[in-house]
Parts: structure tokens; sequence; C-alpha cells
């Protein structure tokens, strides 16, 4: 007995020695390993401090191999002339909005968003690691290069962290146009609606197989309508991201003008469950008799009203202006 866990103590030492040192031979020269087989990056000769919501992060001038690991990172970096050489995605590539799908062509898939592949994170030698929230493997990732982590946060998380990634990039300049030009064409839409005259309630809803779900003012959609100075429903001026109700109270969705998407619109294929989703919902005589309905005021968005960053941000507005504006 006392045999057997000898030899499988060597063996898993022999297994862990095996990786650090295919690691090492893959890395080259880029990294050091410690005694401990801990990975130690080079040190920066220039370098600029910034400050995430996890550390102060020495972060080279003038990064040339960035890799974004959430999509307000990928966002923000790309808002700011930036295209990684690799990152996460909420899905297939080929399902992704178009305001990401032309740019991706040819970035490495590293995973999904919180669960990144690290060893593909690892081989592509980055210098410079955008995430959001990452806090169970910051380690890892620092290990592997300067990481900087922003804190979520679905009602206004694009801005601020926007301004960090800006920093690490060297672009703070570019980070305050972006958001200037957000407010400025709301300001404009704000200024065009109170032309036509009375107020608009506007509603927003998610489908699920098991019943609808309200975006609140706290979530991304629900703080551009509000930015734009549109009213919502009694049930979605709460708190909470997201309410989930069962259909039959699909007449508190009731409003001026209704938006919705269904769970797995344009990020994943679930075509089946989307279409069922859909009928179970336009079928039912509650739906047809909203008052958007039969004004057929009623607008099926993309996914991207979840949100992540400017870039889907700029895509709701556009929403808002095609749809309410007619532009």
């Amino acid at each position: 007995m006392i045999n057997i866990l000898s030899s499988q103590r060597i063996l898993k030492l022999i297994i862990i020695m095996a990786i650090a040192s295919f690691m090492a031979i893959v890395l080259g020269n880029n990294y050091l390993w410690q005694n401990n087989s801990k990975l130690v990056l080079p040190p920066l000769t220039e370098y600029r401090l910034v400050k995430d919501a996890i550390a102060e992060v020495k972060v080279p001038l003038n990064p040339q191999r960035l890799v974004t690991l959430h999509g307000t990172a990928l966002e923000s970096a790309l808002a700011l002339g930036e295209i990684p050489i690799g990152t996460t995605l909420n899905g297939d590539r080929d399902r992704q909005p178009n305001f990401l799908k032309d740019k991706l062509k040819n970035v490495e898939s590293l995973g999904s968003f919180g669960e990144p592949n690290l060893e593909k994170v690892l081989l592509l030698k980055p210098d410079l690691i955008l995430d959001l929230d990452t806090a169970s493997i910051y380690s890892q990732l620092s290990q592997i290069a300067p990481t900087i982590v922003t804190e979520y946060d679905p009602a206004n998380s694009w801005q601020p962290n926007l301004k960090i990634y800006a920093e690490a990039l060297g672009k703070p300049e570019l980070a305050a146009k972006i958001i200037t030009n957000y407010y400025e064409r709301l300001e404009n839409f704000k200024a065009e609606i109170k032309q036509r005259g009375e107020p608009l309630t506007v509603s927003v809803i998610r489908i699920y197989p098991q019943g609808i779900s309200f975006y609140q003012p706290d979530s991304f959609s629900g703080s551009i309508l509000k930015d734009a100075g549109l009213f919502r429903p009694p049930l979605q001026r709460q708190g909470g991201g997201q309410q989930l109700i069962s259909q039959e109270l699909i007449s508190e969705a009731d409003a001026d003008i209704i938006f919705y998407w269904a769970y797995g619109d344009d990020y994943y294929s679930k075509s089946n469950r989307i279409t069922n989703s859909l009928e179970k919902l336009t079928s039912d005589p509650l739906w047809q008799q909203l008052n958007a309905v039969k004004q057929g005021k009623v607008y099926q968005v993309p996914d991207y009203w979840i949100g992540y960053g400017p870039l889907a941000a700029d895509a709701v507005i556009d929403d808002l202006y095609k749809y309410i504006l007619d532009k």
C-alpha cells in the first residue's frame, strides 16, 4: 500500500514538472519561473500605473498583444480603436452582432465569458489582459500578463469601466469623447420626443420558456431608456436588473411601445426554443389585447439590449431612433 501511494505521488510530481517545463518552453524568454514553479513576469522598464478593482497595476506603455475576457472589455477596446489578439465571446462567433462580427475575423476565440481557456490565453503571450469581475482567476491571469479587472454593475458599468480600460490603453481622452457622444445623442433624442408632445411609456421584456422578464431601470438597456427620458410601466420601475413573472401577468407589460427579445436571440443557436416561446406568447389572448400590440408598436430587438459596452449602448440608441423617431 505504501509503495502504491509513493508511486502515485511520484507520478503527480512528474506530471507537474512536465507541465511547468512545457509552459516554460512555449513561453520562451518572455517569462521567468521561480523555484516554486510559479510564473513570474519580467519587470517592465516603461509602464503606467493603473488602479483597477483589485490592485494598482503596472501596464506597458504601448501594449501590442491585448487580450479581452468579457464583453465590456471587448467592446471598450474596439471602441478605443484596439483589436485584441484573443477574446472570449458570448456564443458563437458567426452569431455576434454586426458591430462585433466584422472586427473579430482574425481574433482568437478563448472560450466564453467567465470561462476563459487559460491555456489558450497563455499560448497567445499577451502583454495586457482586460477583464471584468474575475477575482476567482485573477491570480492565474496576473501571472500571464498585467491584468486589469473592473467591477460589474449592469446599470452603468460600461462608462466607468471604459475609463479604466482607456487609462490602461493610454486613451483617456478618447473615452471621454465616447461618453460625451453617448449623452449628446440622447439629449438630441429627448429634444425630438419633447417636440412631439405627450411623453412615451416604453416596456422592455425578455421571453423565456417559463415566462417573461421585465428589465428594470438598473439594467443595461433600462439605464439607457432612463438616460433617454423615457417612462416605464409600474412594474418596470423597480430594481434588481430584471424581474421574472408568469405569463398571466403579461398585461403589466403594456405601454405605448414594447421592445422584446427571446432567450437565445443572436448569441446562441436555439431556434426551436425561441420559436416556441414566441409563438406561445404572441398567440396568448392576453398578449393580443395589449394596446401596443393593437397599435403595431411592438418591436423585436437583438440580444445586445442586455449589454455589454459602448458599442451595444450605441446600437440600442440606434434602435430608439429607428423605432420611435422613424430614423
